[in-house]
């Protein structure tokens, strides 16, 4: 009878273990979206910003902001360096930013 009950409180145990462990596997999951959502955010006020202050400067033709932003992306997803997807999270969103802005142009010019 004694085992039994041992066993009882064992497996609660076990039970109490294996929920923590699912309950802190999910509140790293949700970090890491929050900090993407972050990261993508402020990239795209970066982008903003430096357009605004330096007057949307141009490398070879190509807005800075966006193309700056596509190499931080495609570096950051190569893996190259650790913690590469935060640098490609600030990456994408600075060049998000540009291309929303070609897109609403280009609908407007379709819709004239």
């Amino acid at each position: 009878m004694a085992s039994a009950a041992v066993e009882a409180l064992a497996r609660k145990a076990q039970s109490a273990t294996n929920t923590v462990a699912r309950m802190r596997e999910a509140a790293r999951i949700q970090q890491e979206r929050v900090f993407q959502v972050v990261e993508v955010t402020g990239g795209a006020a970066v982008a903003g910003f430096v357009d605004g202050y330096f007057g949307r400067p141009e490398i070879f033709g190509v807005p800075a902001t966006a193309g700056v932003g596509l190499v931080l992306a495609i570096v950051g997803l190569s893996d190259l360096i650790p913690g590469g997807v935060h640098l490609a999270a600030i990456g994408t969103g600075m060049f998000v930013g540009q291309a929303y802005e070609w897109a609403a142009r280009r609908g407007v010019e379709l819709a004239a």
